[in-house]
C-alpha cells in the first residue's frame, strides 16, 4: 500500500511507464488541484489526457472553473459529473495507455 508521497507516487511518476492518459473516479474534486495534476503531467508529456467523473452531486461549486479548464485544454481534459443514484463516493483511477489499462 502507498502511505507516503501519494501525489507523485500515484498520480505524477507512473508517466514515466509510457502511459498515455488517466481516469479518475472521485466523490470530490477541486478544479485547483486538477489544474495542479493536469499541468504537472502536460509538463511531462504534452499528449497526456486526463479523464475525471465527479460522482457526489453537491460538489459542483467548481462548476464554473472546471469549465474554464476544458476550454483551457480542450484536447486534455474531459470532465464530467456523476448524477444517478446513489452517489459515489469512490476514489479509484486507472492509467492506460492506448486505451488499455496498465495500472
Amino acid at each position: 500500500m502507498i502511505t507516503k508521497n501519494l501525489y507523485k507516487e500515484v498520480l505524477i511518476n507512473p508517466i514515466n511507464k509510457d502511459v498515455d492518459e488517466l481516469y479518475i473516479v472521485s466523490g470530490f474534486a477541486s478544479a485547483t488541484f486538477c489544474r495542479r495534476n493536469l499541468e504537472d503531467l502536460l509538463n511531462l508529456n504534452n499528449k497526456f489526457k486526463l479523464n475525471l467523473i465527479i460522482g457526489m452531486s453537491t460538489s459542483r461549486n467548481d462548476h464554473f472553473h472546471f469549465i474554464n479548464l476544458s476550454k483551457n485544454y480542450p484536447n486534455s481534459i474531459k470532465a464530467y459529473y456523476y448524477t444517478g443514484k446513489p452517489s459515489v463516493h469512490s476514489k479509484v483511477y486507472s492509467w492506460t495507455k492506448n486505451n488499455n489499462p496498465l495500472i
